[in-house]
């Protein structure tokens, strides 16, 4: 029972730090969304909000890593530890989205793009500095 009650909160930890919470509630959005709208639902098309969550959120985890380890120190040490990995899975997860959507059409293509460019420049150029 212990042992079980560890992985749980090993599973849990990881769903939170890694950000798969959100950007599985990204995909949620849009499949509420088209379904709202009567629209068909395109499993491909829900990846696109859950690559860019996913690499948006773990980027900024990563460059927030000093704030962090001031309000979240255990957030750090899972983002000292699996950190690089997230971000390589998210752009290639992204790469793929961009890939589909540019095959879709170019402004589909314009749109995934955009919030990643947004992201980085906030949070990889720091405009979040001035900002605030």
């Amino acid at each position: 029972m212990l042992k079980l009650k560890k992985i749980l909160k090993n599973i849990l930890i990881f769903i939170i730090y890694s950000n798969t919470y959100l950007s599985i509630g990204a995909s949620i959005v849009a499949l509420v969304s088209a379904k709202l709208l009567g629209l068909p639902v395109n499993w491909l098309i829900l990846f696109i909000p859950f690559s860019a969550s996913m690499l948006i959120y773990n980027l900024n985890r990563y460059t927030d890593v000093i704030e962090d380890s001031i309000n979240v120190p255990q957030r750090v040490y899972f983002i000292y530890k699996y950190g690089k990995l997230f971000i390589f899975s998210g752009i290639i997860m992204y790469i793929i989205s961009l890939i589909y959507s540019f095959i879709i059409n170019f402004t589909m293509f314009i749109f995934t793009l955009l919030p990643v460019v947004i992201a980085f420049i906030y949070s990889v150029l720091r405009l979040k500095r001035y900002l605030s």
